[in-house]
């Protein structure tokens, strides 16, 4: 006589030392578990909206993966490869993201604030309107990365690449763009109050409507290839 075992689709192991969730990842015909650990494979899954506080995904594949509104604040995804992942409206408040892979993830509306993503690489990632105050993005990697009406007041991109980003409208207010790479960078009506460009590259970047008040410009690359004596100008 023979049974049909009944298909699980979420599954919460509780152990002593830690919590595993597992969620489903949709496949022709078949049903595959995504553990939330360390190095997971967890490509394609649906975890949008899930808790994920706190929870260690270093290493993790989740390319493709659905984010969407998840909590990961302090969360660990370090060195994770996110490529084309969703995390529009997702929570990622003191998160972990040194060395993740984010090229073509969308993030819009994303809370980032305090979060680390040094030496993060985000190119063509979206991230309109991010809420990403006090991030530090270190040495990213973010060439044509899409940052309108982000908020980034006071957060780190000391040495980042920022070719061809889009910054139109954002909130940069003592932001640290020191080193940074940002050939044709559009921060047209952006709001660059007391921030730092000392020794960025802006050849031919666009700064009109910009609000330039109290900018550090030493040794940068003006947009028009001349070396700061002062100031750069639209």
């Amino acid at each position: 006589m023979s049974f049909r075992r009944p298909s699980i689709r979420v599954l919460v192991a509780i152990a002593p030392v830690a919590i595993a969730l597992v969620a489903v990842m949709s496949a022709p015909a078949t049903a595959t578990a995504c553990v939330i650990q360390p190095h997971a494979v967890c490509a394609h899954a649906s975890l949008a909206h899930h808790n994920l506080r706190g929870a260690n995904l270093a290493y993790a594949n989740l390319s493709h993966a659905d984010l969407t509104g998840a909590d990961l604040t302090g969360a660990t995804l370090a060195h994770a490869t996110l490529t084309g992942a969703h995390l529009t409206g997702a929570t990622l408040t003191k998160a972990n993201l040194n060395g993740a892979i984010l090229t073509s993830a969308t993030l819009t509306s994303a809370t980032l604030t305090s979060a680390r993503l040094i030496g993060s690489t985000l190119h063509h990632a979206h991230m309109g309107h991010i809420h990403a105050s006090g991030a530090d993005l270190t040495f990213a990697e973010a060439a044509g990365v899409s940052l309108s009406g982000a908020t980034l007041s006071g957060a780190t991109l000391t040495g980042a690449t920022l070719t061809s980003a889009v910054l139109h409208g954002a909130a940069l207010s003592k932001a640290n763009f020191t080193g940074a790479k940002m050939h044709l960078a559009d921060l047209t009506s952006a709001n660059l109050t007391s921030a730092n460009f000392t020794r960025a590259f802006m050849y031919q970047a666009h700064l009109a409507g910009a609000t330039l008040t109290g900018v550090t410009w030493t040794d940068a690359t003006c947009p028009n290839g001349r070396q700061a004596a002062r100031v750069c100008t639209a």
